[in-house]
């Protein structure tokens, strides 16, 4: 997870508006067990791509495991 939490890390530096990098990014934080950074990095792609449904659905699965289920259904 670590190589692929990099790369994504990267891609998504080079290319903000690819909403599978961010996608991809939060997954691989939240499958790492890494929930503060899913959920910035969840936030930071709705930032990029505010009306994405995936990065919506993403963010909410990622600030419901951080116990922000208020914030989740704000942002759905």
């Amino acid at each position: 997870r670590p190589a692929a939490i990099a790369a994504l890390t990267r891609a998504v530096r080079i290319d903000p508006k690819s909403a599978e990098a961010q996608e991809r990014l939060v997954a691989n934080y939240l499958a790492a067990g890494d929930l503060e950074n899913a959920q910035d990095a969840a936030l930071e792609s709705l930032v990029a791509l505010p009306t994405n449904p995936r990065l919506i659905r993403v963010a909410a699965v990622a600030l419901r495991a951080n116990g922000r289920n208020d914030q989740a259904n704000d942002t759905i």
